[in-house]
């Protein structure tokens, strides 16, 4: 998912290698780009990757420079000219770059603290299983800017999705989702955002080799528009206070469906809050004919258990996450596994996670067994980057072993509408028989599709819970 409208910098940097000008086939120019160097003492063209050279003290000698009387006027012009323009040029891309690497590290390179604080608000344990996407979560910090800063943030999104795509590109980025112990989360993440660091240190130095990379860039470091590579002074502290609120948020996407769910009431006859429920755990949704969806987020084992008010108003709401969206797991809260409360443990219900950019649809059928039920359709529409949840419930089964048996097929029709790119079967034990154990079998993938390793919760008698399952096609 691409965070800017344009990338100007993906073009620049595909372009071939153009060499900086060697003034050979014009004695007169030769003759004056000679003179110049000896004046400066040093090749500048040598220290243009020199991050700590004094560039602008070279620039400086070379528009003072004389020119010896045997040198035409017109050929000295030129030359100096030439490389006024890539000094010039190589200050403000080094400039650009230093202004990333101070944003990079005031965001990204803390060590782990602003994930640490944000676990401890919603009570993550070490051992606790965590999913993501890394590259979700570089580009919810820079979506968050780019709607605070319209104007000036796009450089932001075009420096970082540029080297994104790169490290995409030859895997020093994992383009695909981690499953990691809380543990070993920040070990992920800051291996991930170094290459991305590392990766914006490559495109600069490739940059300022090249004549018409380096020219290219300095361009739009001076222009207008959404194109724009303008990095105005003071405009590093704004975007870095951009783009904390999504980090978090986009943290928090990952932190809180490791322990949690949202629990769902559905057609109720009213809009009041649920009694009980903190205001910042729970919404109401209003779905018309006078009927009402009533959610709250609560503990994975104990629908009575509730994030804390810090996590959830501070962490999230104040960071500006929709409730919809939350409540609803949808826009990257998509790993929310949904229970609907008044199911009891002879119920089922799974969620399939899209971390594809192609929408699909999913099928279910009934398995082996005349005992399962699926009350819904038997079609579902999967987003991309989306997610759907359906339920089945067995009834009077003969045996405790195998009650519930669902054979779910998972296509893209725009590959193929008779073949399924991924296909599980769903299983699960009747309730007081066996547990209520729920189990996934894979079937196998297709055209490059991957299901990831199930997250599978039995249901419980005791508290009247249905088993769930949380899978992703990757």
């Amino acid at each position: 998912m691409d965070v800017v409208p344009g990338y100007p910098m993906d073009a620049i940097l595909a372009q071939p290698p153009v060499p900086f000008p060697s003034f050979s086939d014009s004695p007169g120019q030769l003759a004056a780009f000679k003179a110049l160097l000896a004046d400066l003492g040093i090749d500048p063209r040598s220290q243009y990757t020199n991050l700590d050279a004094p560039l602008s003290g070279y620039l400086n000698t070379v528009a003072t420079a004389k020119r010896p009387g045997d040198i035409p006027q017109e050929d000295w012009d030129q030359v100096q000219a030439q490389l006024k323009a890539e000094l010039g040029d190589a200050i403000a891309v080094q400039a650009l770059y230093t202004q990333y690497n101070q944003y990079h590290s005031d965001v990204f390179a803390d060590d782990g603290a602003r994930l640490q604080q944000l676990a401890a608000d919603a009570q993550i344990e070490q051992g606790t299983d965590t999913s993501g996407m890394v590259s979700a979560i570089i580009q919810g910090a820079i979506y968050t800017t780019l709607s605070a800063i319209p104007v000036f943030g796009s450089v932001l999104g075009n420096v970082v999705q540029t080297a994104m795509n790169a490290a995409l590109g030859i895997g020093t980025i994992s383009p695909d989702p981690f499953e990691v112990a809380y543990s070993d989360l920040w070990g992920t993440l800051s291996s991930n955002f170094e290459a991305l660091l590392a990766m914006t240190g490559q495109q600069e130095q490739t940059i300022l080799s090249d004549w018409g990379k380096l020219q290219a860039v300095g361009l739009l470091v001076t222009a207008t528009g959404p194109d724009s590579l303008a990095w105005p002074a003071g405009l590093t502290g704004d975007l870095v206070t951009g783009s904390v609120p999504g980090y978090e948020i986009a943290l928090m996407q990952v932190l809180l469906p490791a322990k949690y769910r949202i629990y769902r009431y559905q057609g109720q006859s009213n809009g009041d809050a649920l009694d009980g429920v903190p205001a910042w755990a729970q919404w109401v949704q209003g779905i018309g004919n006078g009927q009402w969806n009533k959610y709250l987020i609560a503990d994975a084992a104990n629908a009575s258990a509730y994030p804390s008010q810090q996590a959830m108003q501070n962490d999230v709401w104040d960071n500006g996450a929709a409730q919809a969206d939350v409540f609803l797991a949808r826009n990257g809260w998509n790993a929310f596994v949904t229970i609907d409360l008044g199911l009891d443990c002879n119920w089922a219900q799974t969620t399939i996670q899209n971390r594809t950019g192609s929408p699909l649809v999913v099928t279910l059928a009934q398995g082996g067994t005349e005992y399962t039920y699926i009350p819904g359709p038997p079609t579902l529409a999967l987003p991309a980057y989306g997610s759907v949840a359906f339920s089945a419930q067995y009834g009077d089964a003969p045996s405790g072993n195998n009650a519930l048996y669902v054979v779910v097929q998972i296509f893209n029709q725009a590959w193929s509408a008779d073949t399924p790119i991924a296909s599980f079967d769903l299983h699960q034990h009747a309730c007081v028989w066996s547990g209520a154990d729920i189990w996934v079998v894979e079937n196998g993938t297709a055209d490059g599709y991957g299901l990831s390793t199930p997250v599978c919760t039995p249901g419980s008698y005791s508290k009247s819970l249905p088993g769930t399952v949380s899978i992703a096609v990757t």
